[in-house]
C-alpha cells in the first residue's frame, strides 16, 4: 500500500493566515496616519473638497481591503484545521490497512 496522500500543510497554511492577518492590521493603520496628515493641512477651493471626498473614499476602500484580508486569513485558519483533520484520517486509515490481521 502506498503512503496516504498529503492534502496540504496545515502549519504552512496557518503561517500564511497569520501573515495575511498582520498585513490586514498594517493596512488598517494607514488611514489613521493619512487622516492625521490631511487634517493638519489647509486646503481651499474646489480642489480641497475633491481631495477630502477622495480621501474619504480611499479610507473606505482601505478598510474594505483590510477586512477582506482578515476574512481570507480566518478562512485559511479554518481550512488548515480541515486539512489537518483529513490528513489525520488518511493516516489512520492507512495505518489500519497496514495493521496485521488478528
Amino acid at each position: 500500500m502506498t503512503a496516504p496522500q498529503s492534502f496540504g500543510d496545515p502549519g504552512a497554511m496557518r503561517l500564511l493566515a497569520g501573515e495575511l492577518a498582520a498585513r490586514a492590521d498594517l493596512l488598517n493603520a494607514i488611514p489613521a496616519g493619512f487622516a492625521a496628515a490631511l487634517d493638519g493641512a489647509i486646503f481651499e477651493g474646489a480642489a480641497a473638497d475633491r481631495l477630502r471626498d477622495g480621501a474619504v473614499v480611499a479610507r473606505g476602500r482601505v478598510a474594505d481591503l483590510s477586512a477582506e484580508l482578515r476574512d481570507i486569513a480566518t478562512s485559511l485558519y479554518a481550512d488548515a484545521n480541515n486539512v489537518e483533520l483529513h490528513n489525520d484520517e488518511a493516516r489512520a486509515a492507512a495505518a489500519a490497512d497496514e495493521a496485521p490481521s488478528p
